[in-house]
């Protein structure tokens, strides 16, 4: 596949999603079947699928096994020997251990968000540090380690808080802005590291997403990354890094499908709740009033702020709170079960505020099952999506393109103008091609229905939809680039199924 051309440096200000319908409250009996739907989900993602990669140091090294936190809705698997806190507690990580996070959410009643101080990012192993020395208390085990050092960062068994010293991370490195963060409010956020080659920044998550670099290399933008050579065990954790985040991103897509509501948008309420007239960063205060400013001025999710928001919140904690991954796995069938309802102790109570209306109980017998789902006949001409304004974007979380994407395309008004001046000769849901390609069209992937712009992957979607192609998008492509050549067949032709990667 070609080289990922590096995104435009993005503007301060991003467009502003437009409006969506607030998806119903379930009743009891829909959202129990829910439960089981999103366990069963779990079950495969997280007992069948779950890579054997370290998120620390993206290597599968066959001598030393894979532990992984005991919550099933984490994504946390590493090395007890990568993990600083085994080596200086001397802690004895079984197939039973929870990770830090997990640990501190389970004590809460609802599902709240965590926020990384040095990235927007929320996949990977986090350590606390004293929440009363920082508003903003969590911060990603690789980010604090690659700004100050496997020493800078260091569990103290008195306090049961992890030390670090973010003032001595430089304040140019919060100034900087992500190379690689579509949304420019979270490219203003946090700490960035330079390329070696030219001066672009990166948040340390980002380079690990889109493996750009690891643990002791130095760290290349997407315009070197493809030039320089690297040797096989560099390349390895390439790919695994790849695995890995794939594995991630499958659970966030089911998540935002199933409920409208991923870990961003968590983390998206808890900086929206912060007080930045009391935030408290040590040295680095004024940079985070300022991007924390830039997040709650901007940016917005569609169910925010809403009693549905409140109920997807307490089905996740209620979720973790019943079941692990160790009992899911000693008991395969506890999503099938007849009585599967009987220890839910389902019982939501939204808080006063904004309403979402209740959905009548005979809205449980319309759910398709999976199986059900399956039994769609496969189509070798997809059917364009009809365009309408509740659509989002399942990559940008908006409707209107962002700003920031047309500038990656390098299109400016002039070709914003010629768009609409030729719309009639373009049908309805059909991206164009050439010089008449518009990047603002909605495509729909053909396995899990995703609704994404076909601007915002990239390489970005031109010349669809197309007899005998179909769009898989990067979360369902499971087999890699075997899938992206992969051919369906039928009885006159055959149809190639083409993954456009992000």
């Amino acid at each position: 596949s070609s080289a990922v051309p590096a995104p435009a440096k993005p503007s301060v200000v991003p467009t502003p999603a437009k409006p969506s319908a607030v998806p119903a409250i379930p009743d009891q009996p829909t959202a129990i079947e829910r439960i089981r739907r999103y366990g069963k989900f779990l079950y495969t993602w997280r007992i069948r699928q779950s890579p054997d990669v370290c998120c620390i140091c993206f290597g599968d090294n066959e001598k030393e096994p894979i532990i992984g936190c005991d919550n099933p809705m984490c994504d946390v698997r590493l090395h007890t020997s990568c993990y600083h806190k085994t080596k200086k507690t001397g802690l004895k990580m079984t197939r039973r251990w929870i990770c830090d996070k997990c640990n501190y959410l389970k004590s809460l009643p609802t599902s709240v968000g965590i926020a990384c101080a040095l990235c927007p990012n929320t996949s990977g192993v986090f350590c606390m540090l004293d929440p009363k020395k920082y508003t903003l208390p969590w911060v990603h085990y690789n980010c604090a380690k690659t700004f100050l050092g496997e020493d800078g960062i260091v569990f103290n068994t008195s306090t049961e808080y992890y030390e670090a010293q973010l003032d001595f991370i430089p304040s140019s490195n919060f100034e900087q802005i992500c190379a690689d963060c579509t949304k420019p409010s979270y490219a203003q956020y946090g700490a960035k590291i330079p390329c070696h080659l030219c001066d672009k920044y990166y948040h340390v998550t980002c380079t690990e997403q889109y493996h750009l670099a690891f643990q002791g290399e130095p760290y290349e933008c997407l315009d070197h990354t493809n030039t320089t050579k690297k040797d096989s065990g560099s390349s390895r954790k390439r790919r695994l890094a790849v695995v890995y985040h794939r594995w991630v991103g499958r659970r966030n897509q089911h998540l935002f499908e199933e409920f409208g509501k991923v870990p961003r948008m968590l983390t998206l309420d808890l900086w929206k709740s912060i007080d930045l007239s009391k935030i408290s960063m040590g040295k680095l205060t004024h940079h985070y009033q300022r991007s924390l400013a830039i997040i709650q001025n901007n940016e917005s999710y569609p169910v925010e702020n809403t009693q549905y928001s409140q109920w997807v919140d307490y089905i996740l904690a209620l979720f973790a709170s019943l079941y692990s991954s160790y009992d899911m796995e000693r008991n395969r069938s506890i999503f099938t079960l007849k009585g599967f309802d009987v220890h839910i102790g389902y019982d939501f109570k939204p808080t006063e505020g904004n309403t979402s209306p209740t959905v009548p109980s005979h809205t449980a017998l319309s759910i398709l099952t999976s199986k059900n789902k399956s039994q769609k006949p496969k189509q070798h001409t997809p059917a364009a999506v009809i365009p309408s304004d509740d659509l989002i974007c399942a990559i940008c979380l908006q409707h209107d393109l962002p700003a920031q994407v047309w500038e990656r395309h390098h299109l400016d008004d002039d070709y914003k103008a010629k768009l609409i001046s030729t719309t009639g000769q373009r049908k309805p849901g059909y991206t164009g091609t050439g010089s008449y390609w518009d990047p603002q069209v909605f495509i729909r992937c053909c396995r899990c229905e995703t609704i994404v712009h076909c601007g915002c992957p990239q390489p970005p979607i031109k010349a669809y939809p197309q007899k005998f192609r179909v769009f898989i998008c990067i979360k369902c492509d499971i087999k890699h680039e075997q899938a992206a050549r992969n051919q369906l067949k039928s009885t006159a032709r055959r149809s190639h199924q083409v993954n456009y990667k992000e």
